[in-house]
């Protein structure tokens, strides 16, 4: 067997597996099980006013409300009668026109179990075990717009579509969950005013096209006669191939030529041939979700040349050409949850200019498409043949940046959906050249802050929906704005921006963790100084009036701290030569000496060897054989008198001393001094001052 027919077969198998088990578990299929109702749209007009209560006990508000046997509840023009258990229709008041007769027991629809209700407009028979139509079932009912015969174990559709055979008012059949295996185009078209038709969840897996009886041709008059039939749903059954919707007699000729929509998602197709999809020409929307349709080759949906609508989720195609979605009136492409890889590694058999040539194209979603393997430029040549759209949807592709083709040529965007990914940061011009933006989802990231930038041109607009929700938000002064911009959205009941599901939670710091960004204590004053900016200014402060308490004390202790730092200096040794006299070494480094200053104080009156040195120092200074020693006395304090002796009145009376000014002379007295002493013994060695302390020194 080839490869490609065990795959067929494999499907076919697992597909007649899985609605055997959805039968004995709904639940199987309840993740997948999508509205259909939610994927197209519905037709206005008379079918918008069939509504029914599903509530007996909250339609049922007064006693006089009661009709049916006191089954049912009446309330205008409407009975409900669901829940009871009832094997027959009770007699209803004639205005009925709208019948809810879910949930019960039927079992078989006789000839005349409708009798009583025979003018009505829409009726409800789901969920009642019919097993069995008779043909004449309905023959009085003339009015009858809308039947629901669902969720039933009826088996032969054409018995049913028999039965309905004088209703010419029928215009929406839904007999979806019954056990129909087959189904004839030819009874469709027995209904000629019949628009809407739903036989999904059943276990159809042949659509017929000829007619099986020619007596039911003739007596029907199908021959001459042309469906109107613009909505069919097929979804979930077991067809293994695309219906072929052209006349056997005529292949060029539509046994539904209105069909207008089309939904067979959830069955077993795995291929699409040319020959069966070419008498759709006014189709618009194509639902094919769910079909593991192996390979889509190029032009593969210009066949139908009216199409707009097309969905083709969960088809997990390992092969798609060129051009394969190429066409000129597609506006709405849904591609999403097909697990297509992107890169020339993973996704070796799906060619990048998938979308090329869609001019029309508006809506794209591709969420849950694989983009973390792929380089830049195998992003650039999938995503630019598609730059023109207005909603674009990428959730979950797995990348943690924005690719930069959308952020550069997708000037036309409207709506980007970029949720559930792994965005940590977007630099503030991420959203600059977006500027028709005004519809932005970007819920359950890693986005933790940002700053206003970001989002300016996306609030300029106005009906701006930001999803921002589900992600880490670190509740500092950073995010102040956003925080008072959340606050003011919600203040009024639901927000008007501000959207999602997730919520808009902080993660830290830990004082904040876990609370709603609208619960956040954090204003504009407590926030007025950043922490940085706090320890800035603390530091400078403290620094500040240190320096200053240091400049305080060092201009108070100035005098000390030059007497402390001149101790520090390096000074002249005063050590005598030891084992020689005293009185040797005062005399030998007298001679030495160039100059002679005697600091007089009465200590230095008390000291014997003070008086030997300065009369030493006197005998030097005055008639030294080589040169003559300056001698420059000072007097540091008043001198005891009772302490002098005749040298130091003779050399206070005979030579001009300098006296040490009092502590009250202040500074200027001291500067004047040092003055004058230098000046005295530059003059006394007859060399300028610097001269004298050259000399000093030495």
């Amino acid at each position: 067997m080839p490869e490609y027919s065990r795959l067929s077969f494999a499907v076919v198998l697992l597909c007649t597996a899985y609605l055997k088990a959805s039968e004995s578990d709904p639940s199987i299929y309840n993740a997948y099980n999508h509205e259909q109702n939610g994927w197209s749209g519905q037709r206005s007009g008379e079918n918008e006013e069939i509504k029914y209560a599903t509530d007996q006990h909250q339609f049922c508000v007064h006693p006089k409300t009661m009709c049916g046997d006191d089954f049912c509840c009446c309330q205008a023009a409407a009975a409900v009668c669901s829940g009871q258990r009832l094997s027959y229709i009770p007699h209803l008041p004639e205005y009925i026109a709208h019948l809810d007769f879910r949930n019960n027991s039927l079992g078989k629809l006789e000839e005349h179990t409708l009798r009583n209700v025979t003018s009505l407009v829409s009726l409800n028979l789901e969920m009642n075990h019919l097993t069995y139509v008779h043909n004449a079932s309905f023959r009085d009912m003339s009015l009858l717009k809308l039947l629901k015969i669902g969720d039933n174990h009826l088996k032969d559709f054409g018995d049913l579509v028999l039965a309905l055979e004088h209703s010419h008012s029928l215009k929406n059949l839904s007999a979806d969950h019954n056990e129909f295996k087959k189904m004839n185009l030819t009874h469709i078209v027995k209904l000629t005013n019949l628009w809407h038709l739903d036989l999904s969840w059943n276990k159809i897996s042949v659509i017929q096209r000829e007619v099986s009886d020619r007596e039911f041709e003739v007596r029907s008059g199908l021959v001459e006669k042309e469906s109107n039939l613009e909505i069919l749903y097929l979804g979930t059954n077991l067809l293994t191939s695309f219906p072929n919707f052209c006349r056997e007699d005529d292949p060029h000729v539509s046994f539904l030529p209105k069909l207008r929509e089309l939904g067979i998602q959830w069955n077993c197709i795995t291929a699409m041939l040319p020959h069966e999809m070419k008498c759709l020409k006014n189709l618009l929307r194509l639902n094919m979700d769910g079909n593991a349709v192996h390979h889509i080759h190029a032009n593969f949906f210009q066949r139908f040349p009216a199409l707009e609508h097309l969905s083709l989720k969960f088809c997990m195609s390992r092969k798609i050409d060129s051009h394969a979605f190429n066409h000129s009136n597609v506006k709405h492409l849904d591609v999403s949850e097909n697990l297509w890889f992107f890169d020339r590694f993973y996704g070796l058999g799906i060619d990048p200019g998938l979308f090329l040539d869609m001019p029309q194209l508006r809506f794209v979603n591709m969420s849950w498409t694989v983009f973390r393997f792929s380089e830049y430029d195998e992003r650039e040549e999938v995503l630019s043949s598609i730059s023109h759209v207005t909603h674009l949807s990428l959730e979950g592709t797995g990348l943690d940046f924005i690719p930069r083709t959308i952020l550069r040529d997708f000037t036309h965007l409207h709506y980007l959906d970029y949720s559930k990914n792994d965005l940590t940061n977007l630099p503030d011009d991420t959203f600059d050249n977006l500027t028709q933006l005004h519809k932005l989802n970007l819920n359950q990231n890693h986005l933790t802050t940002f700053t206003p930038a970001l989002l300016q041109h996306v609030l300029s607009h106005d009906n701006v929906t930001l999803d921002l929700s589900g992600n880490p938000y670190s509740c500092t002064c950073d995010l102040l704005w956003f925080i008072e911009l959340y606050r003011g959205d919600i203040a009024h009941g639901e927000g008007r921006i501000f959207q999602g599901d997730y919520g808009y939670i902080c993660s830290d710091p830990d004082s904040q963790e876990g609370l709603n960004l609208a619960d956040v204590t954090l204003t504009q004053h407590t926030c007025m100084f950043s922490f940085i900016t706090c320890l800035t200014i603390v530091s400078l402060s403290a620094f500040t009036i240190a320096l200053l308490v240091v400049g305080v004390l060092v201009y108070r202790f100035r005098w000390r701290l030059r007497f402390f730092l001149y101790t520090l200096q390096h000074r002249l040794t005063r050590e005598r030569h030891s084992g020689r006299f005293i009185s040797d070494n005062i005399i030998e480094h007298m001679g030495e000496s160039g100059a002679i200053l005697p600091v007089l104080s009465n200590a230095f009156l008390h000291s014997d060897w003070c008086r030997f040195e300065l009369f030493v120092a006197v005998k030097s200074g005055l008639a030294h054989a080589q040169r003559r020693v300056p001698v420059v006395p000072v007097l540091l304090e008043e001198l005891d008198r009772t302490s002098m002796d005749s040298l130091v009145y003779a050399l206070l009376n005979t030579t001009t001393y300098l006296a040490w000014p009092r502590e009250e002379g202040g500074e200027g007295e001291r500067r004047r001094f040092w003055d004058t002493l230098c000046q005295v013994l530059t003059r006394s060695r007859g060399g300028s001052f610097n001269d004298f302390l050259s000399a000093a020194n030495e």
